[in-house]
């Protein structure tokens, strides 16, 4: 087929394997449900219905249907069948001749100088942390409306409701090379606090507890999940200086907790380079100093990106397949049909459920596996010899090295002079061409959680710890992209012999 679209582009271009089973296969090859065709039709009809009713169905959707109707009418299949997200997808094309239908939108590029840039950086953070005697200590999967879906193949016009008036939020993640994770903050697209979870939310007392803080966006643009400067003044007040203050006054090295400094290293979002929130941390907050992760650097050098939010993004993905899977187990538990079982758009429910999911991660995150797995990402933060590690930041080496640096680099010592501002006058990029890709670039729900840590940080944790249901073995898991998926020989519907 590869060949075939290489060969004549024009002819072959929009070619699938659903096309080319059904040439060779007309009344379908051996696969794990030919033996059920109850079970199939149950689960075309109601794909068939989410699609009409124009709600996107991607593959996580695909799968919570099929599992909660596999429970519904045979579940003993679920003892070794786990619906893979690779099952799914070749569900999609050869049942249906469905192919993934989705929007272009223009990418951030790489800047050449990539190591100069950074390595920029690091000495500027060095350099303050050594000056004011600051500790490593005080040094963003957002689930948002998909903007794709799977489709009739060729089909010209793709409709999705709910993607041009989505209510988004953003999940902002902060963590110190010393392995501590902050409070999160969640920020919602609204405009009033009536776009924030209610005190009845599953879980809210206790993300309260945690420290956890809600806020809306009230930004000029409606459906932007992106921080304001509105939240960003939120999240100083209520997470970064509570954090602070509680690690001073928790230190007995950090006595004298007025004139401690810290150290707030920020992604290159034009609101947190803007002259508003600068002036704002000048005039209220002295003693943190703000430096940036320089623009389109942030799959390099910030520690969120290089390998927390994989972790966090995959875990939130499993738990929103399990609410999914138990809304449609309980319609059909209350006499549905499993055609009939609705797809809730219902923008309190969604809203109030996404509260569980951040505490199992907060936990899992805060408990004995999470510290090395956070200390790791900032260890993976590489430029040229130096990292973000929390040894390397206060190393001796580090130190003698910034003098040489500084002598060599008049205009970093300028800005260092100045004690705070922006590290360098680079192009700001706004956030929506910062966004991480969807579907094709992420670890299917089927893969362990142990597994995607290890893959991404190479943290060995053990195969009892928060796995998620469903789970593959680890044994059937290969790479994919820049993702894990199930291999294609445990749940492949193209192969040629019976499998049931």
């Amino acid at each position: 087929m590869k060949v075939l679209k290489h060969d004549q582009p024009e002819l072959f271009g929009y070619l699938n394997h659903g096309t080319v089973h059904h040439w060779f296969a007309p009344g379908g090859r051996g696969w794990i449900l030919k033996a059920y065709p109850r079970v199939v039709e149950k689960i075309t009809a109601k794909l068939k219905d989410l699609r009409r009713s124009g709600l996107p169905v991607s593959v996580s959707l695909a799968r919570s249907l099929i599992l909660a109707i596999i429970k519904s009418e045979e579940p003993d299949l679920l003892k070794t069948f786990k619906v893979s997200e690779h099952y799914v997808r070749a569900f999609l094309q050869s049942k249906l001749d469905w192919s993934r239908c989705k929007g272009t939108r223009a990418a951030a590029h790489i800047p050449e100088n990539v190591p100069e840039v950074c390595e920029w950086a690091f000495f500027h953070a060095v350099y303050l942390m050594k000056e004011y005697d600051i500790p490593a200590k005080l040094g963003k999967h957002v689930l948002t409306g998909n903007s794709s879906t799977y489709h009739e193949h060729g089909a010209k016009q793709v409709d999705i409701v709910t993607k041009d008036e989505k209510c988004a939020y953003t999940l902002l993640v902060a963590s110190t090379p010393s392995g501590s994770i902050l409070p999160f903050q969640q920020v919602w697209s609204g405009s009033t606090h009536h776009s924030l979870l209610v005190g009845g939310a599953d879980g809210m007392d206790e993300a309260l507890d945690r420290g956890f803080h809600f806020a809306f966006a009230a930004s000029m643009k409606k459906t932007s999940h992106f921080s304001t400067l509105k939240t960003m003044k939120e999240w100083i007040e209520e997470i970064y200086v509570p954090y602070m203050r509680n690690v001073i006054d928790g230190d007995p090295d950090l006595h004298d907790s007025l004139n401690q400094k810290s150290l707030l290293i920020l992604d290159c979002y034009p609101v947190h380079r803007g002259e508003e929130f600068q002036h704002y941390m000048k005039t209220n907050h002295l003693d943190i100093f703000v430096i940036y992760v320089p623009t389109n650097c942030t799959g390099i050098f910030q520690p969120a990106d290089v390998g927390l939010q994989r972790i966090i993004k995959h875990r939130l993905a499993q738990e929103e397949l399990h609410f999914l899977v138990a809304e449609h187990e309980k319609q059909i538990d209350n006499g549905l049909m499993p055609e009939q079982v609705k797809i809730t758009t219902s923008y309190l429910m969604l809203r109030d459920a996404t509260m569980r999911p951040f505490i199992t991660i907060w936990d899992f995150l805060n408990g004995p596996y999470g510290r090395d797995i956070i200390k790791k990402t900032w260890k993976k933060c590489v430029a040229k010899e130096w990292c973000l590690s929390e040894d390397v930041f206060t190393s001796r080496k580090a130190c003698n090295a910034l003098k040489d640096y500084l002598r060599s680099d008049k205009q970093l010592r300028d800005e260092i002079e100045g004690k705070v501002g922006p590290l360098v006058e680079l192009e700001e990029v706004m956030p929506d061409e910062l966004e991480d890709d969807e579907d094709e670039d992420v670890d299917d729900t089927n893969i362990p959680m142990n597994r995607v840590v290890e893959d991404a940080l190479g943290i060995s944790v053990p195969g009892d710890v928060e796995l998620g249901e469903f789970c593959v073995h680890l044994s059937d898991i290969r790479e994919r992209g820049r993702g894990l998926e199930m291999t294609a020989e445990a749940e492949d519907i193209w192969m040629e012999e019976e499998l049931v």
